[in-house]
């Protein structure tokens, strides 16, 4: 909806979090759950979370990546290999080793 204009990202968050950064990182979220990784809304500073709200949108280069991960949150079961796919090909998905649970390391 952002994306083509039908409505204002500052209107999407929650207290003091709006904007692009703020839709982003929910969309990132989203996509690191489909891959059984939770994390809460103020994890960050790593991978794809190394924003803060009040930097700039990402560069225009950037976009059709976050447009890809958009699809493949709503893909559905039919998306899923292509979730997983993603998850395994790239670090910036990878939780930093201290965030790991010891139970999983």
């Amino acid at each position: 909806m952002c994306r083509t204009g039908q409505a204002d990202p500052q209107q999407f968050g929650i207290f003091d979090m709006h904007g692009w950064w703020f839709i982003w990182g929910d969309l990132v979220r989203d996509f690191l759950a489909l891959n059984k990784v939770e994390i809460l809304p103020w994890d960050g500073g790593w991978g794809f979370l190394n924003h803060k709200l009040l930097d700039p949108p990402p560069a225009e280069a950037d976009l059709p990546f976050y447009d890809r991960i958009a699809v493949l949150t709503l893909g559905g079961d039919a998306a899923f290999p292509q979730v997983r796919a993603e998850y395994a090909a790239d670090s910036r998905w990878k939780l930093p080793p201290e965030m790991v649970p010891n139970n999983l390391k």
